[in-house]
């Protein structure tokens, strides 16, 4: 009687069928994945090829991406930071905060940390327009952490990330370090020339601006005012296109030279430059940085300019800056505690749908194995009860089978065979030989 009987070949049967099902769902699984990325990246670059960054409609082209099926980090931080760039560029910030945070934390979850720095800088950036600087300088401290500065490929990123960051140091009166972050952007500027004239055109000013702003705050005044001459000989000082423009070239320059004017008592040049200042500042909405430099004038003018004094006064008064201080701070601290929000949320979902897709494929690693398991099982139970020279059942399987019967009360025969001078065989033709009979 044969081990491999129909109950053995069945089991076998069904165990590699599970099995067979197990490899295939995960195979399937894998292959799916492998397909589903790469007709989403067909798409998404289809798309974010055909948008331009001053295109009205971009939000709705970009947010149709975002209904993709099965995103992985990457793509989303692809699409997000298109988003997130694009409401930058056009200023539209009721949105940028959200989408910029969403870019932010799939960026570092994708291992793209200078895209991630691109955008703190960026929010930065916008902290410093409306005059939180506290806010700003903590967004650029968080993009530190992820690299540095200086070691960042992209020389945009890099420059954006300086940029924010000898702002920082300035601020820490880190005038040597201040100045080389300026000396970097101005190098980088150079180089990017060749790829995108107008940028770089417009990097180099900001740093050249705020190089005399660094001046000045060193107390080199003179100094700082002969750089402002000089960058308005070499760019000129027209009225800005844009709000970066205007609060990366002309308010840095302008600013230069009020303060420069107060030192040397030439109040009515003061009292120009500083107009000029609010022009530009009231077109663009930095009323904070405005106030600022009002406040400057008004405690420097003399007490003899009553009636300048009194415009002043009017125009801007000094409880007016406070309060516009304090609410800006106020809302840049909601806004930062938004953006905080919003990744703590992302971060809690993607450990959940992380969780899910380990245990999924724990689950199918696990079943897997459990079914090799009960197959090496199953061999090593058949191993105990048949005979290893002839593969016939042993008399361990024939007391089993007996007992089964007995229990059942059933009826039963039994034929013994018994082979005569068998030891005979073994001693004249050998043990393999005798080993042969058997298996025959």
């Amino acid at each position: 009687m044969k081990y491999n009987t129909l109950r053995g070949r069945l089991f076998y049967a069904i165990v590699l069928s599970l099995l067979a099902i197990a490899l295939i769902s995960c195979a399937a699984t894998f292959l799916y994945s492998v397909v589903i990325k790469k007709v989403n990246e067909k798409k998404i670059n289809v798309v974010l090829e055909n948008i331009k960054d001053d295109d009205a409609n971009f939000q709705e082209k970009i947010g149709l991406l975002l209904d993709l099926p099965h995103l992985t980090d990457e793509q989303k931080a692809v699409i997000y930071n298109k988003k997130a760039v694009g409401e930058y560029l056009q200023n539209k910030m009721e949105t940028f905060i959200d989408d910029a945070g969403y870019a932010i934390f799939y960026n570092i979850q994708a291992g793209r940390d200078e895209d991630a720095i691109y955008l703190y800088a960026c929010l930065a950036n916008y902290y410093l327009e409306a005059g939180a600087d506290s806010a700003a300088y903590a967004m650029i401290l968080n993009a530190r952490k992820l690299k540095n500065f200086y070691r960042i490929e992209d020389i945009v990123t890099r420059i954006q990330a300086l940029h924010i960051y000898g702002r920082y140091l300035l601020k820490e009166n880190d005038f040597e370090d201040a100045l080389k972050t300026q000396g970097q952007i101005t190098k980088d500027a150079q180089v990017l020339f060749e790829k995108n004239q107008e940028a770089s055109i417009g990097y180099k000013k900001a740093a050249l601006a705020y190089t005399a702003y660094i001046t000045l705050m060193q107390g080199q005044t003179d100094e700082a005012l002969r750089m402002v001459d000089a960058i308005y000989d070499e760019y000129g000082d027209e009225m800005p296109a844009s709000h970066v423009q205007a609060y990366d070239y002309n308010i840095p320059l302008l600013y230069v030279k009020t303060h420069c004017a107060i030192r040397k008592h030439n109040y009515e040049d003061a009292i120009k430059f500083n107009s000029e200042y609010g022009k530009i500042c009231k077109k663009f909405g930095f009323t904070m940085k405005k106030s600022q430099l009002s406040k400057d004038l008004l405690f420097a003018l003399p007490r003899s300019m009553l009636e300048e004094r009194q415009k002043i006064f009017i125009q801007q008064s000094i409880d007016s800056s406070i309060l516009a201080e304090t609410f800006l701070e106020n809302y840049t601290e909601l806004m930062g505690n938004k953006l905080d929000s919003v990744m703590e949320n992302l971060s809690y979902s993607s450990r959940i749908r992380k969780s899910r897709t380990k245990l999924f494929s724990t689950t199918a690693i696990v079943t897997v194995v459990f079914l090799l398991f009960l197959l090496i099982l199953y061999k090593v139970y058949t191993d105990t009860l048949i005979d290893g020279l002839t593969k016939l059942y042993n008399r361990r399987a024939l007391n089993k089978r007996v007992e089964r019967l007995l229990v059942a009360e059933k009826d039963y025969k039994a034929i013994m065979i018994d082979v005569d001078n068998f030891k005979k065989l073994n001693d004249t033709m050998g043990h393999e030989y005798g080993d042969y009979v058997l298996r025959g």
